[in-house]
């Protein structure tokens, strides 16, 4: 099954459990075409706003109320946005991506949300320090700069860790683990992301 994110600022919109044929007629063909598409009572199109695609099990009823659904789909699911927006440009014949088409993939949310989601599949019952975060964000990312790559980790991770998706602890003890403005100081200190042992380094749990 599909799940989506539409983001047009300052709205944000998910729709789940979308078909393959859902997801190619309602959404992914008009959004190519640059024509609105409208869920939940509002236009969404693509060089106004973005889309993320996630693939992953089909999420039952009950786990979508309270607004946890799509924190579901982030843990349980895998980022398939550009390849499902690439197939829908060829099946109906455009050519490269339009710069608006880039802009939407390039969103820096949703590069985030990409990120997070392979971060989120890399953790096991191994943690992972924030170091190899921004290590896999630089590798996912060769064109960034250093400094690009770190802020693109410290969102990622800040998103997953506010969602409770991860715990982070210092030095790896659990009976460390950093909770409200703690969490968020720690996150923007630049040896947080340059330590893999002693008291500053910072480790990722699942939640």
């Amino acid at each position: 099954m599909f799940h989506i994110e539409l983001r047009q600022p300052p709205h944000r919109m998910h729709r789940f459990n979308l078909s393959e044929q859902e997801l190619r007629e309602t959404v992914l063909t008009p959004w190519v075409r640059g024509e609105r598409i409208e869920v939940g009572e509002r236009g969404w199109s693509a060089d106004a706003g973005a889309i993320l695609v996630l693939e992953g099990p089909e999420i039952p009823i009950g786990q979508l109320t309270m607004n946890r659904g799509w924190s579901v789909a982030q843990r349980e699911g895998r980022d398939v946005t550009e390849r499902v927006l690439a197939g829908a440009r060829e099946e109906v014949g455009e050519g490269p991506p339009s710069s608006a088409m880039t802009s939407a993939v390039a969103d820096p949310e949703m590069l985030a949300d990409a990120l997070g989601l392979e971060l989120l599949r890399g953790l096991g019952e191994t943690p992972m320090s924030l170091l190899s975060a921004w290590r896999t964000a630089a590798q996912r990312h060769p064109q960034m700069s250093a400094g690009a790559s770190l802020d693109l980790a410290q969102r990622a991770v800040a998103s997953l860790a506010h969602s409770r998706l991860i715990t982070l602890t210092r030095g790896g003890d659990e009976r460390q683990q950093l909770q409200g403005a703690e969490l968020d100081a720690a996150l923007s200190a630049h040896e947080s992301w340059t330590a893999e042992s002693g008291p500053d380094a910072l480790w990722m749990r699942r939640g």
